[in-house]
């Protein structure tokens, strides 16, 4: 996705009098703003499994990116990647899966989003909204 587009698509997300966090400032934001995260995979993002590993092919790349191993876990969280689920439910999900704590479940959530984010297959659907310095309302 051109950094042109990311920019209009973000701009679309965005509604007036708060301030929108920017793909790249993700990775700063605090739990409860991510928890609040609902991400989703890119359309045009073309996801492939090779039985180990899930690769992305995207526009403009000759070559399959690598993404992650192809466990359990990393399938049940990239799986509800879908646009309607936030990071938190996603954790409290996993939890419910797999038995581990939610300090661990949310962690390896948020690992995987920011790690697809930064492979730019990952998009936040919806914007955290921040108040901007100095605002009330």
């Amino acid at each position: 996705m051109r950094e042109s587009s990311r920019r209009s698509l973000l701009r679309f997300f965005a509604g007036s009098g708060k301030v929108y966090v920017r793909l790249g400032e993700l990775p700063r934001l605090g739990e409860k703003e991510l928890r609040a995260t609902v991400p989703v995979i890119r359309p045009d993002a073309r996801i492939l499994l090779d039985g180990r590993t899930v690769s992305a092919s995207l526009p403009g790349r000759k070559r399959a990116l690598p993404l992650f191993a192809a466990t359990p876990e990393n399938l049940f969280v990239f799986n509800r990647l879908n646009g309607m689920n936030s990071l938190g439910t996603i954790s409290a999900e996993l939890g419910t899966h797999t038995g581990w704590t939610q300090p661990r479940c949310f962690a390896h959530v948020r690992s995987l989003f920011l790690h697809l984010v930064e492979r730019r297959v990952s998009i936040h659907a919806n914007t955290v909204a921040r108040r901007a310095r100095g605002c009330t309302g």
